[in-house]
């Protein structure tokens, strides 16, 4: 809906800002140039690639790092904690 609705204001899926994981293959699949099962293949191995050039950034073992377990559990409980501990050791 979203990729749908700006296209339909004008936006160009040339612009930088629609260069984002998806909008271009979600464009192609809106005007009949890819089917939905292309589109699913590509923005999938475009989400991997993303995620592999991540560990290029963000060493694992960089202790300015601090991790979170993204298993849904405590998730908000985790990022808290970690930031009040932060902004304690600021004081």
């Amino acid at each position: 809906q979203e990729v749908a609705r700006l296209l339909e204001m004008g936006y160009s899926t040339e612009l930088p800002s629609m260069s984002s994981l998806g909008y271009r293959e979600i464009a192609a699949y809106l005007s009949g140039e890819l089917s939905l099962e292309e589109v699913v293949g590509r923005i999938k191995t475009a989400t991997h690639r993303f995620a592999r050039s991540q560990y290029g950034w963000f060493r694992l073992k960089d202790p300015r790092i601090h991790w979170l377990e993204a298993d849904g559990e405590g998730l908000v409980e985790q990022a808290t904690r970690k930031i009040e501990n932060f902004l304690a050791a600021l004081s």
